[in-house]
């Protein structure tokens, strides 16, 4: 998992072979400490699970 200082994520998960890449240019991205970052890998997991059923 990667954070930009803008919102941008790298996410992968090697265990289901999903790589997640959110470009984005959200200047207020840290001010409600990283919760938007949080939500979206938890997000992700699910995703990813959800792939590999």
């Amino acid at each position: 998992m990667a954070l930009g200082i803008y919102g941008q994520n790298i996410y992968v998960n090697t265990r289901h072979r999903v790589v997640v890449v959110k470009n984005s240019a959200d200047p207020s991205f840290q001010a409600n400490g990283f919760e938007n970052g949080r939500i979206a890998v938890e997000l992700w997991r699910t995703i990813a699970a959800d792939l590999a059923d």
